[in-house]
């Protein structure tokens, strides 16, 4: 019995081997699957971008300096805890306002409020609050290749310079339409930008500030003198015959009522002649905003 067991048993094995080697030879790819792993396509990473306005920066810097203090940096994952803040938006954020000048970066160490940042949340009574924020404006390096490149010119349509931002300047997909909107949104806040789509701010940007990458620039506590930031000097209208920049004409605008919860309202204001593009873009602008 035991010899026909084992008889048995060696012919089961026989087959199986067998079956095995013709399902392998007549399974098309089977030999090349179990061959090679899954090759992924490597993803492409933006160079640095800033992702939210100054307006919003400065309300966001604005948080974190009533939670922590300005002497000490604070690491990003407390501040995170402190404003209930976290996932893309909020490091997005951190990002955006170091490359605005409102946040000082230490590499390993966090974050805090800028003294540019005091300048505009305590001016004095004889500063300008918004000379102070139009000097945001040129901090990030994108924007200063952008006012390089297109100051006095017309810009591009917001279309057009996302596609300049893409094959130039390294910021892929839906980051250089999103790159491309806060742009916009921060030129005519500032009234950099006329009627006639030209790009009008006199900036001095230095030679040596070529290269300087904002997101990833370490800002150290010691006493080294800082790198000279742009210098931006604003007309006065009352003894300049011809201003800087030409004011864009009042348009009709609509509001558009939302009602929050707790009893709270916030209005959406757009031109009155708005149509479907017009809502996707501000549909796009407040999605950034969410955690």
């Amino acid at each position: 019995m035991d010899k026909i067991f084992w008889i048995v048993l060696r012919a089961i094995i026989i087959l199986s081997r067998k079956t095995y080697n013709h399902m392998a030879a007549t399974t098309p790819g089977a030999e090349a699957a179990a061959a090679s792993p899954e090759i992924k396509k490597p993803r492409q990473r933006s160079s640095a971008y800033p992702a939210h306005t100054i307006a919003a920066c400065i309300a966001f810097t604005k948080k974190i300096d009533v939670h922590f203090s300005n002497v000490s940096f604070t690491h990003q994952d407390l501040i995170s805890k402190a404003l209930k803040q976290s996932g893309g938006t909020f490091l997005m954020l951190l990002s955006s306002s170091a490359q605005y000048g409102l946040l000082d970066k230490s590499s390993g160490e966090g974050y805090k409020p800028s003294a540019h940042f005091k300048k505009i949340d305590k001016p004095l009574p004889d500063e300008n609050k918004d000379e102070f924020i139009l000097e945001c404006f040129p901090k990030p390096k994108l924007y200063r290749k952008l006012i390089g490149q297109f100051r006095d010119k017309q810009v591009p349509s917001e279309i057009g310079l996302a596609n300049i931002l893409e094959r130039k300047y390294s910021i892929f997909g839906q980051a250089s339409e999103l790159a491309a909107s806060v742009f916009f949104l921060n030129a005519n806040s500032l009234k950099l930008i006329g009627e006639d789509q030209i790009l009008r701010i006199d900036v001095d940007i230095h030679s040596s500030d070529d290269g300087l990458d904002d997101e990833t620039e370490d800002v150290k506590p010691n006493n080294k003198p800082k790198k000279p930031q742009p210098k931006i000097s604003i007309p006065n209208p009352g003894s300049v015959k011809n201003p800087v920049f030409t004011p864009p004409p009042q348009v009709k605008t609509k509001e558009i009522p939302i009602f929050l919860k707790d009893n709270r309202e916030a209005k959406l204001v757009l031109p009155a002649d708005f149509d479907d593009e017009d809502i996707r873009k501000t549909v796009k602008v407040l999605t950034s905003y969410l955690a």
